[in-house]
């Protein structure tokens, strides 16, 4: 599958990984302090599942919950429910004119499994500053 970022640039999707967000909370309600924890930890996910250090996170918007009482843990709020991580390949290095190809990684959430991609994401996908944040690779 074919994407744009940055500059009109067509990438190529190598890889799609996708779990739900809060895949393995045991209970409670979600806060933003737990959000903040889970977004750090994507993009350690995103460097062990594609060996690379060139991450890229969209921020999702986090919803606030409605929660009648004071809630011990924090703020309640919620991510959207599916996080997706993707590696991303372009056939030119992006600083590096020496290398072969650049790629880079993307987190972002969304609240349906990918394909397709939501059309905010996409939209985000277009701006993305494809030379300044991938990185450049040899084979």
């Amino acid at each position: 599958m074919n994407i744009e970022v940055g500059n009109g640039k067509i990438v190529v999707m190598k890889g799609l990984h996708q779990t739900a967000t809060y895949s393995g909370v045991i209970g409670g309600l979600p806060t933003e302090k737990m959000n903040a924890r889970i977004l750090h930890d994507s993009l350690d996910a995103a460097r062990k599942l594609f060996h690379m250090h060139e991450i890229y996170l969209i921020e999702p918007t986090q919803k606030p919950l409605e929660y009648k009482k004071w809630y011990r843990f924090g703020k309640p709020a919620a991510l959207p429910a599916i996080q997706c991580i993707v590696e991303l390949w372009h056939h030119e290095p992006a600083k590096n004119s020496w290398m072969d190809f650049s790629a880079l990684a993307v987190v972002w959430y969304q609240d349906y499994f990918a394909l397709p991609i939501n059309m905010d994401v996409v939209a985000q996908m277009k701006n993305l500053p494809w030379d300044d944040v991938a990185g450049s690779f040899d084979y």
